[in-house]
Formats: structure tokens, C-alpha cells, sequence
């Protein structure tokens, strides 16, 4: 059979004979189930015998890759290379070879084979192609494959996968066929010109984040591909890939011919896929293969042809080692602008200074800083003897040069993997001019991401990736802005890799520190530069919230805490570090290290700042001398004068003498001076005792302490004479902590359950001492007494008691504090004289009390007098407004009333005087003047009536109210219940009056305002006094906002309340508007009624 003719195929124009000098060659001894290209006499028949000879390129040197075009890679290839290996990497199953022509990297799919670095070897590969780097098993190791009956994948399949589906396609009928697909979430069509991949072409597509429903092929124009011209009996390679990301998934490739409607492309007219060396299988249908986890909600790049850049992907591959090699000749990084992408991997040479070294598993990894940029260094078979003379030297190194992404996503060599500290030289000075080897720096913005709900989309490097107290943390950071990221049930854990470019999208949840994305899909773009590292100070950080960023935390290790954190004390103050990939048995050989650490800056996880560094890579660590023993012995004047370089230092060495320990802490001290000891274990020394301790020295500017210590007791004792303290100045602070003893006044003594307290003076200068009560109890000691106390000068923050705070405020303090040892460090001199000033302060203070006292009293007794004489001048005012209201009413009575009738009387009389009437007339002028009389009569009698009611002292109180009410239900239509108990001989007679007329007053207001049609009149006769109670379910009114002055013929509930204040006893009125109206009364029963009640009451019982 012929081979295809590639002779104009060349990226620069050659022929094939042109191409086979640099020994491209064709070989025919690969099998693939497709027909011949350009034979349609044979497709039909090879198709139904079997395998049939393909071509594949053979290429021979690393050059000839960029010389194959990428439909070439389509149809694979196959190579025999000879060179030296630069790099193995076990991790990526990656390894890099590099001959006269260039570098490649080889990724093998399968059975890579055992090489090292600097190796001469032979490599001999079958079925390459480009690699896909963000998911190197495709396309040679899936996670299964089946044949389908239809074009046709599985519906709801599960989550997270890729699918492809691959097979020969042959029309019934010659003509033209239109191709749609519908797909959730996004897929591509593709389609040869004829039974070969390598001239497929895309026809329709779903896009990223597209989907349809089953069988909807309209939805998006993308979906329909241009009808095509398709002939009966020849074969056509199709092919379609499908994403699958989270939630319902499909895919399906329908067409329509020729007497063919739109439908799922059949079994009938497809034949699956087979490769060389598979199991016979079905003769119709279409081949499926899928890969789980892969989670980047893209195709682009997966399907058609791809160009060769720096690494293929190689199916098979067995090598022959020649020994070992020679490295070739380094490129130099002077000319990294003008690097091309097929120099990705190759061996380089870069000078710098090293500005981070750290190291873990015998690997390392450098920082090193050409003079504008930093670029990555990993170097292999470490030696931890180099890191020391490392720092900050400057030096050249030579390795294979990976490309990464700089912060602007911009692939550029910005890696390099070393494979010895031999590829290590230290240079005098960097040569020649700094040379920028990385893109440029995207400028720093404070700003923080805007919060957002909803599907927001964001592209930075992985900064943090593991498990830290039992939950998932994984940080991302773009520029100045991260997020945290929420796996929820999404298998991402593993792509989001620490240096890796990613692209996320997802919901994004706004929190107060930083913003949690939880993500539909993750995308990884390859190897990314880390982020510059802030120095901020953790105070700083978070009063500018950068919360979640790559940061730099520089100190000594102090200790491992209990939740697997390192204690790292800063310049600003102490802070943790989670060393991730580091068991916790490991953690210990840091302690006492001075360590430079990378990584995520959080600052509410625990009560002081978190740095979660990644792994040891981003760990800098300067090892602790190993013998601690061999350290020098320090003064501990030479620890006080540390100052605030205290948090530089590593563990010191001292000893002395313990003056003073509690449940925290204790003071030792030597013949330079003293100094507190933070001991977290109670109990471990005793006063006198002499120990020697290894502990690290802290300040705050300007007290010094030690912590974390390391206590051995010493068998010699050394004990220590107390200091006599002056006190006409303030003492030194040199002299804080030292034992001291001093003579005193006593001016106060108290106590409380945790502390005993002496206040002292001494030279006008008022000071303290404590004693715990746990100690001992002081002996009794008045004020005044003369004492001499013992023990040690503390400032006031360090070891002062309880109570010490009441103290303060009620003195003006000076910053001494004596801390007692037991009840003997107190010495009474001399007790207290019988006259003292407080004792002279309590008497002038005691006169003055009374003398206040009696002054406030008189005082209140004026003001009551006042207000009484105020109150009865007001009641006097308010009876002689009544009295003259009343007068005004009987004026008025009298001349409106009496004096008609009077005057009709005159003027009748009067008439009958002048002249004779007749008879009649006279009989009917006297009756006038009868008629006259009589209503003069009636109207005397209801005015004396209205002065003193004639029915209490004909009928008695009792019938007096009933006949009251039943002569207002008479004259009124109102219908009214009564009900009045006998209270007759009950009150005096004025007592009567007040009574009889609060009744009548509150039956003429709801004759007269109320509108009412029922009333009730209730009085009862309690034990204790009588109540009343009149209703109404008239209009009602507001109490709030009645008029208190208005009255009418002397009635009025201003009436009412005067007569019930002068009973003694209490009114209540409820009503409101529309909802009628209640007064309630109760009046006090004189004393000898109540004293008969009770008897009554007894004699009852």
C-alpha cells in the first residue's frame, strides 16, 4: 500500500526527502481499525476483515518533533532518542532528555522506565503525543470503556468525568447530513474527511458552562453543524467528548439525511474504535471511554490536532543505558525574553543570591534573587551542611529549566531543577547586569475582593492545601485578594496543589476575613511563581485585614503546643506555625531553631496568629546547637540587657538562686541581678532552692522575663542576703526582682480569699506588700504599726494580687510591689499610738454626719409644712368656690323661679284691686293666683331641698338614696337597677349628706350627659367600709381630658372627688369613649361602726 504523501506538509517548506536527512522516517508496522485514506474500493472490506495498515511518523532526534505537525500527533507517533536524562521526576512520572537538537519531556503513561539523572541513554517509545499537562492520564489511561448501541451516552452517569466516544461512521445514502449534539454540561463533534483522525474537524460544540436538556437540539446555534456531503460505502472517523461537572448529565449525537429524520445516530451505521492489540469486540456501535475526577469544566485543547511544545506523552517506553553522560552546555538566562517554548525543560544556568533556603525529604529549595525578580530552585540529594553557608550568598547553579506562570499568567523559566548541591557554585559577586527572569509583578492593591453571591469566577495560585484541626483548609491567592475554598463534596482536594495555577468558579459566600468559594469546577493551569510574601507584622495585618495571605513569619521556635502548633516568637510578640507534612513527633527538633516560614496568614483561628505553612519546603530552619550542655554560662544582667532584641535569641543558660515561686512563676537571682521565670508546672522549685535553667529570654521594653524553661536543681545552695531598700527615690530598675528588705508604716490591712495585703509608707512614698493567703496568715497588725517586711521587688503587672486594683484606685500608687514568702517576712517593730489621724478623721467625720443629718431633717420637716399649709390653703379655696357657686345657684333659683311666681301674684292682686272683675273673671284670677302660689311653694321647698335634703331626716340615708333614684328614673327614660343595702345610723349626719349627694350628683350626670337607656346603683355595706358603684352604658368619656371645673347646678364629678376626699375615702373612674361609664367609690366606716361589724360578725360566727 502507498504511503500518504507529507511532502508539503513541512512547517518550514521541505520536501519528504528533505525531512528524511534529519531522519524522519515512516514505518508500517502499526494496526489500527481504519480504512486507507483514499482508497473507497477497500474501506468497506478492511473495515469487515479486520486491522489494516496505518502509518505512524518514526522520529530520531528531539529537532523533528517541531517539525510534526499537530493532525500528525493525531494519528500518534513513535520515537528512538538518544541523550542524556536531566531530570526524573517520580512525582509526574516525568522525565526530560535532551540531545544535540533540545530538550523533551517524556510523561509515560504506563511502565515508565528506571532511569537517573545524567544518564546516556537510548529511549525507544510507541505512541506518543502531546502532553496534557493539567490531566496527564488523558488520553492513554482511562478509567474504563464500553461499546454503546447508539450515540448515545449514559444519562445521569455521576459527577465529574470526561467522556469520549470514538468510532467509524458510514452513511446509507449519498448526500448531505446535518449533525447536532445536546449535552449537560459541555461537549464538542467532531468529524474526519474520511476514516483517518488526523483531518477531523470540529462541527458543533456546546460551550463551557452550556447545557441542554435530553433530545433538546436547539437550544444554542452552536449545537447544528453545517450539512455535510457524506457518500454511501465510505467510512468517516467521528468522535465526540463530554464534560461532566456536577449535577444531571447526558450526551447524544443525532443527524438527518437523506430519507433520514433527525435521530440519535444507530448502532448500524458506526463501528467502535479499536486499537492494536485489543480483544475483538462488537462489530456496530460506538466506542466509550471515560476518565473519572477530572474536574476543569473544559475541553479546550483535548480534541483535535495539538503542536508539539515541550513534552509528549508516551504509551510505551524501554531505554538503554549507556552509562553515564555529560550534561550539555547551559543556556544562560541573559537572553530569557528571547526563549522559545520548545526550550521549556532545557538545561540552564541562572546567578543570583539566595534569599530562602529550606529543606525536607534530602530535597531542598532555594529562593534565589537575580537582582529584580526570585525564580524557584529545587535541589535533589540535599546536603543540610550547605544551608548554612547559603544564606544570602551569592551564587551560580545550573539544572533543568522548567517554565511557570508569572503573576500575570504568562508562561516564563522561572524554575529550576537541580540535580545535586554540585550543581551549586559559589560566585565573588553576581556578573554582569540583572537580568529579569520572571514577568513582571502585577503591583500590589490593598484592596479586597468585592463580595459577591452567585457564580463568580477566580484564577490564582494554590497556597495552602491540608487538613488542620480536623477540617479542610485550601487557599487561593490572586495578586493581594485569596479566597478560601469549600470542598463540600467535591473530589478537588487532590487537583488544587500547592504552587499550582488554578482557575476556580463557583458560589461565593462573604465572610468577615476572608471569602469562602465553593466550587463548581477547578481548572489546573501547571506551576505558578508563589505570591511575594508579606512582613507585615500580624498587628499590622490585621488592622489592614489580610487575612488569608502568603506572608513571612520569621523567630524562634519556643515550644510545640498540645494541638500539633509550633510557638514562634516574633519580633512584635509571639505567634504559631502549622508545619504541614510534618508528623508530629518531628515537630520537637525545631524547638530552639531560628526559623523563616512561608505560608497562609490567618488571624482568628486560635487566640494568637497562624501561619499555615504548606510543608517544609517553605521552612527555613537555622538548627539549635545540639548540645545544649556546651552553651556558655550567662549572667542575668547579660539576659536583662537584651532589651528588644530578647525575641532574637535562643534558649540561655543560667543559674542562681530561687527568692520567689507561685503557681506561674518564680524569681531566681545571682550576683548580677534577678529575673521572673515563667514555669507552667506548679511545684517544680522551692524557695533557697539553687537550680540551673535553659529558657528563653522575653521583653516588652521594659521588663524582661524568661519562658519555656528547662529547670535541673543544683546540690550546692547558694542563699541570698536581702537588700535594704531605700525608698527616698525610686529604685532602679535594675534592682526589680531582687530580694529586699525594708522598714514601714502600716497604713491599711486587707484580705480577701486569694491574697493578704499590707498598704505601707515609707519617705512620703505609699507602697504594697502581698502575701497568698495559701501561704500563711500575717499576724494581727493595726495600722500605724511599724513593720519590716522581706522579700522580692516586682513591678506592679507581675504577680500582684486580686484586690491590688481596689487599691489603686483609692491611691496614687508608685510601681512598687513587694511579693512576701510566708507570714516570718513580716517583722512588727513597733505598734500603732493611741491617738492616730484616722481616728481623729473618723470623729471630725462623725460630727459632721450629724450635723448633716440634722440639717437635711429640719430641712424635709419645713418643706412638709409647706406643702401641708399649701394643701389647706387650696381645699379653703376650693370650699369657698363652692360656697359661692352654690349661692349663685339659689340667686339664680329665686329670680328665675320664686320671683315669677311672686310677681304674677302681684300683678293678679293688683288687677283685682283696680276694678270689680266679674265673677267669673275674679274666680279665674284667684285660681291663677292659687296656681301661682302653689308653684312658689313647690319651689321654695325644692330649693330647701337642694340645701338640706328633708327625706334623711324623715325617711333615713338609706330610703333617702332609693327615693332619690326611683323620682330621677320617673322624670327620665332611663331604665335603672338598684340595689341599696340598709346603711342607716351608720355615718354621722354630715357623713349622711356627703353620701346622699355623691349619689344624687352621679344619677343628674348620667340624666344629664350620658345618653344612656341603663343604669345601676349599687351599694354595699362591707366589714370595713361601704362601696358604691354606678354604671352606665351611655356615650362615655376620656378621664384623661375631661374639663376638672365643669359643673352645672353644683353637680360635677369635681364634686364628687372633694366629698369623697373629705370621707377619707378613694374614687375610681373608668369609662371611655362610645363604651359607657363606672365610678367606683369606697368610703371608710367610722370606728364604732367597724368595731360593731366586728362583733356582729363574731357573734354570727
Amino acid at each position: 500500500m502507498a504511503a500518504p504523501d507529507y511532502s508539503s506538509r513541512t512547517t518550514d517548506g521541505k520536501s519528504l526527502p528533505a525531512m528524511a536527512l534529519n531522519g524522519l522516517r515512516l514505518v508500517l508496522t502499526c494496526w489500527a481499525t481504519v480504512a486507507v485514506v483514499g482508497n473507497p474500493a477497500c474501506s468497506a472490506s478492511a473495515a469487515a476483515e479486520g486491522p489494516v495498515e496505518q502509518p505512524r511518523l518514526l522520529v530520531t532526534s528531539v529537532g523533528q518533533f517541531r517539525n510534526v505537525f499537530g493532525a500528525d500527533y493525531v494519528l500518534e507517533c513513535d520515537f528512538r532518542l538518544s541523550g542524556v536524562i536531566t531530570l526524573v521526576d517520580t512525582n509526574r512520572s516525568l522525565a526530560v532528555l535532551q540531545d544535540a537538537d533540545g530538550p523533551v519531556a517524556l510523561h509515560f503513561a504506563q511502565n515508565a522506565p528506571a532511569l537517573q539523572v545524567g544518564q546516556s541513554v537510548r529511549l525507544h517509545g510507541t505512541r506518543c503525543t502531546p502532553y496534557f499537562a493539567r490531566f496527564p492520564d488523558y488520553p492513554y489511561r482511562p478509567t474504563g470503556r464500553e461499546v454503546m448501541p447508539s450515540f448515545q451516552a449514559p444519562a445521569d452517569w455521576g459527577n465529574y468525568y470526561l467522556t469520549r466516544m470514538r468510532g467509524i461512521l458510514r452513511p446509507p445514502v449519498t448526500g448531505y447530513y446535518s449533525f447536532w449534539i445536546a449535552s449537560d454540561n459541555s461537549s464538542e463533534l467532531w468529524l474526519s474527511t474520511d476514516a483517518s483522525p488526523s483531518r477531523i474537524r470540529k462541527l458543533a460544540f456546546m460551550g463551557r458552562f452550556a447545557w441542554s436538556n435530553p433530545g433538546e437540539w436547539t437550544r444554542f446555534p452552536s449545537q447544528h453543524a453545517e450539512p455535510v456531503f457524506l457518500q454511501a460505502g465510505e467510512s468517516y472517523y467521528i468522535e465526540a467528548l463530554h464534560e461532566q461537572s456536577h449535577g444531571g448529565s447526558h450526551l447524544a449525537v443525532a443527524w438527518e439525511g437523506p430519507s433520514i429524520s433527525r435521530s440519535v445516530i444507530p448502532g448500524t451505521y458506526l463501528t467502535p474504535w479499536q486499537e492494536p492489540g485489543w480483544p475483538a469486540g462488537p462489530t456496530n456501535g460506538i466506542l466509550r471511554e471515560y476518565w473519572t475526577n477530572y474536574c476543569a469544566a473544559d475541553l479546550a485543547g483535548i480534541a483535535g490536532p495539538r503542536p508539539f511544545a515541550s513534552a509528549l506523552t508516551v504509551k510505551e517506553a524501554t531505554a538503554e543505558i549507556h552509562g553515564p553522560g555529560t550534561f550539555p552546555q547551559p543556556r544562560p538566562f541573559a537572553s530569557a525574553g528571547d526563549w522559545l517554548p520548545h526550550e521549556n525543560f532545557v538545561w540552564a544556568q541562572a546567578e543570583g543570591t539566595v534569599r530562602f533556603v529550606s529543606s525536607a525529604d534530602n530535597n531542598a529549595l532555594l529562593e534565589l534573587f537575580t537582582g529584580r525578580e526570585s525564580i524557584q530552585v529545587r535541589v535533589a540529594n540535599w546536603n543540610p551542611d550547605l544551608a548554612a553557608r547559603l544564606a544570602n550568598a551569592d551564587v551560580r547553579v545550573e539544572g533543568v529549566c522548567e517554565r511557570v506562570l508569572d503573576a500575570r499568567g504568562l508562561p516564563v523559566p522561572g524554575l529550576i531543577w537541580t540535580p545535586s548541591p554540585d550543581a551549586i557554585t559559589f560566585i565573588d559577586k553576581i556578573a554582569g547586569p540583572a537580568t529579569r527572569i520572571i514577568g513582571e509583578t502585577v503591583p500590589e492593591d490593598s484592596s479586597r475582593p468585592q463580595s459577591m453571591q452567585g457564580f463568580y469566577g477566580t484564577r490564582g495560585v494554590v497556597t495552602f492545601n491540608d487538613r488542620v484541626f480536623d477540617k479542610d483548609l485550601i487557599f487561593v491567592q490572586e495578586n493581594e485578594n485569596a479566597v478560601l475554598v469549600a470542598l463540600a463534596d467535591r473530589p478537588f482536594k487532590d487537583r488544587l496543589k500547592v504552587g499550582h495555577d488554578v482557575e476556580l468558579g463557583g458560589r461565593l459566600d462573604p465572610e468577615k476575613g476572608v471569602p469562602v468559594i465553593t466550587p463548581f469546577f477547578v481548572k489546573d493551569l501547571g506551576w505558578r511563581t508563589m505570591p511575594q510574601p508579606s512582613l507585615r507584622s500580624p498587628d499590622m495585618a490585621r488592622s489592614e485585614n489580610r487575612e488569608g495571605l502568603w506572608s513571612e513569619f520569621e523567630g524562634v521556635v519556643r515550644s510545640v503546643r498540645p494541638d500539633a502548633t509550633l510557638s514562634i516568637m516574633l519580633r512584635d510578640g509571639p505567634a504559631r506555625v502549622w508545619l504541614s507534612q510534618c508528623p508530629t513527633n518531628e515537630l520537637h527538633q525545631y524547638v530552639d531553631s531560628r526559623m523563616r516560614a512561608r505560608g497562609v496568614l490567618l488571624l482568628t483561628l486560635l487566640d494568637e496568629p497562624v501561619l499555615l505553612v504548606p510543608s517544609r519546603d517553605f521552612a527555613q530552619v537555622e538548627p539549635r546547637d545540639a548540645n545544649s550542655s556546651s552553651q556558655s554560662l550567662a549572667s542575668i544582667s547579660s539576659v536583662l540587657s537584651l532589651g528588644n532584641e530578647a525575641w532574637r535569641s535562643h534558649r540561655i543558660r543560667l543559674n542562681g538562686t530561687v527568692t520567689y515561686a507561685d503557681r506561674s512563676s518564680f524569681f531566681m537571682q545571682d550576683s548580677t541581678g534577678a529575673v521572673r521565670v515563667q514555669a507552667p508546672l506548679p511545684g517544680t522549685v522551692s524557695v533557697g532552692d539553687t537550680v540551673e535553667i535553659l529558657a528563653f529570654p522575653n521583653s516588652d521594653g521594659r521588663t524582661c522575663t524568661l519562658s519555656d524553661p528547662l529547670v535541673s536543681p543544683l546540690a550546692a545552695k547558694n542563699p541570698v542576703t536581702p537588700l535594704d531598700l531605700q525608698l527616698a527615690e525610686a529604685p532602679s530598675p535594675d534592682k526589680r526582682g531582687t530580694l529586699v528588705r525594708v522598714s514601714a508604716l502600716v497604713l491599711d490591712v486587707r484580705s480577701d480569699e486569694t491574697t493578704q495585703l499590707l498598704e505601707l509608707q515609707e519617705s512620703r512614698r505609699v507602697f504594697y506588700a502581698s502575701l497568698p493567703a495559701h501561704r500563711g496568715t500575717l499576724p494581727d497588725i493595726l495600722p500605724g504599726s511599724r513593720v519590716r517586711v522581706t522579700g522580692v521587688l516586682s513591678e506592679e503587672s507581675a504577680g500582684a494580687p486580686l484586690n491590688l486594683e481596689s487599691a489603686r484606685s483609692e491611691r496614687v500608687l508608685s510601681a512598687i510591689h513587694i511579693l512576701l514568702r510566708s507570714p516570718q517576712d513580716v517583722t512588727l517593730l513597733d505598734g500603732p499610738p493611741w491617738w492616730t489621724w484616722k481616728k481623729a478623721a473618723a470623729l471630725v467625720g462623725a460630727l459632721l454626719a450629724t450635723i448633716l443629718g440634722t440639717l437635711l431633717w429640719v430641712h424635709l420637716l419645713r418643706l412638709r409644712l409647706e406643702r401641708q399649709r399649701a394643701a389647706r390653703v387650696a381645699f379653703s379655696r376650693r370650699v369657698l368656690e363652692r360656697l359661692e357657686d352654690e349661692r349663685r345657684r339659689i340667686a339664680v333659683n329665686l329670680h328665675d323661679s320664686l320671683g315669677q311666681s311672686l310677681l304674677v301674684i302681684k300683678n293678679h292682686a293688683l288687677l283685682g284691686i283696680e276694678r270689680a272683675p266679674e265673677p267669673d273673671a275674679l274666680q279665674q284670677r284667684l285660681n291663677e293666683i292659687s296656681g301661682a302660689a302653689s308653684r312658689a311653694i313647690e319651689e321654695v321647698r325644692q330649693i330647701t331641698h337642694g340645701l338640706r335634703p328633708y327625706q334623711l331626716d324623715r325617711l333615713g340615708l338609706t330610703q333617702a338614696i332609693r327615693a332619690s333614684i326611683s323620682q330621677a328614673a320617673a322624670n327620665s327614660s332611663i331604665s335603672f337597677a338598684t340595689r341599696v343595702e340598709d346603711i342607716d345610723g351608720v355615718f354621722d349626719k354630715d357623713a349622711e349628706i356627703h353620701i346622699y349627694r355623691i349619689v344624687q350628683e352621679a344619677v343628674t350626670n348620667i340624666l344629664r350627659h350620658s345618653r344612656a337607656t341603663e343604669a345601676t346603683v349599687v351599694i354595699k355595706k362591707k366589714t370595713s367600709d361601704i362601696s358604691i358603684s354606678i354604671r352606665d352604658n351611655g356615650c362615655g368619656f376620656d378621664p384623661e381630658t375631661r374639663s376638672a371645673g365643669a359643673s352645672d347646678l353644683g353637680f360635677g364629678l369635681s364634686g364628687i372627688a372633694e366629698r369623697v376626699q373629705i370621707l377619707g375615702g378613694t374614687l375610681a373612674i373608668d369609662s371611655s369613649p362610645g363604651q359607657g361609664s363606672t365610678l367606683t367609690i369606697e368610703v371608710p366606716l367610722p370606728s364604732h361602726a367597724y368595731d360593731a361589724g366586728r362583733n356582729n360578725g363574731s357573734n354570727r360566727r
